[in-house]
């Protein structure tokens, strides 16, 4: 196997490898939106519901139980909001080491295109040296 040949195949192991994990990590990145979708309904459920019971004759102990639960929803957002972000920021991350490694593998197989290029060129080459051999012997054969 040719050197060109042999990096692009083991750079293009690299960047299928990679490409799994950047899917694996798109996936947890969609999973952490859900979660926050859910966490953000729930939370406005409680702020509505909230409301309905200060319109109403309420229980004191009721009204104070919702605000708990509102405050401690929000903080169950606040941390979901920043484990999301933080994630999207590796994916991006990690998309811009996969694009890193497709563009060295279009490096290489350029590389190895332009290696058979010289190849076949040589060939063409050592193929009209020896046509001009046998057309300069029979020249000479007939000349005699």
């Amino acid at each position: 196997m040719a050197p060109w040949q042999l990096l692009k195949s083991r750079e293009e192991q690299r960047r299928d490898q990679h490409s799994q994990v950047v899917q694996s990590h798109a996936q947890e990145v969609e999973r952490l939106k859900e979660t926050l979708a859910r966490i953000e309904a729930i939370l406005a459920d409680y702020v509505s519901r909230l409301a309905e019971i200060q319109r109403a004759p309420h229980q004191m102990a009721d009204i104070r139980m919702y605000q708990e639960s509102i405050r401690q929803m929000r903080a169950v957002e606040r941390q979901a909001r920043f484990r999301m972000a933080r994630a999207e920021g590796d994916l991006i991350g990690l998309r811009s080491e996969l694009t890193q490694l497709e563009l060295s593998c279009r490096k290489y197989t350029k590389l190895c295109e332009r290696e058979l290029e010289i190849q076949r060129v040589s060939e063409d080459q050592q193929e009209t040296r020896e046509l001009d051999e046998i057309a300069t012997q029979g020249h000479y054969r007939r000349t005699r």
